[in-house]
């Protein structure tokens, strides 16, 4: 499907938001976070549509929350689907569920607080 264009996602925007153009005061800041093999398949096509048609109204930073940190199991996704490397890597490493997803939350919690 066609990639609609910047003036196209303004509007619509606009017309969810209310007859305010959001995009004439603020570019807005997307966090792309991604950690497993599903996350970056779907990652990559929304950063190619951010870079080459939203990059002046979306300004993208890339998380890794670092739960597959073997090359293949994630640089080869970044390298393959031209991902741009990631802004921040939580490191979040093995764990059980419930471990990895309490310390991303944590690390993501500081992230947003910080940025």
């Amino acid at each position: 499907s066609k990639i609609p264009d910047s003036s196209t996602f303004s509007s619509k925007v606009s017309t969810i938001f209310g007859a305010v153009n959001l995009f004439a005061h603020v570019p807005f800041t997307i966090f792309t976070i991604v950690g497993a093999r599903p996350q970056f398949i779907k990652a990559a096509a929304v950063s190619r549509a951010i870079r080459t048609v939203y990059s002046s109204d979306l300004t993208e930073f890339i998380v890794h929350t670092g739960q597959h940190y073997d090359t293949d199991m994630s640089d080869v996704f970044f390298e393959e689907l031209e991902i741009p490397k990631p802004a921040f890597h939580l490191h979040v490493g093995s764990a059980s569920h419930g471990a990895q997803t309490a310390s991303m939350m944590t690390a993501l919690e500081t992230l947003f607080l910080n940025e």
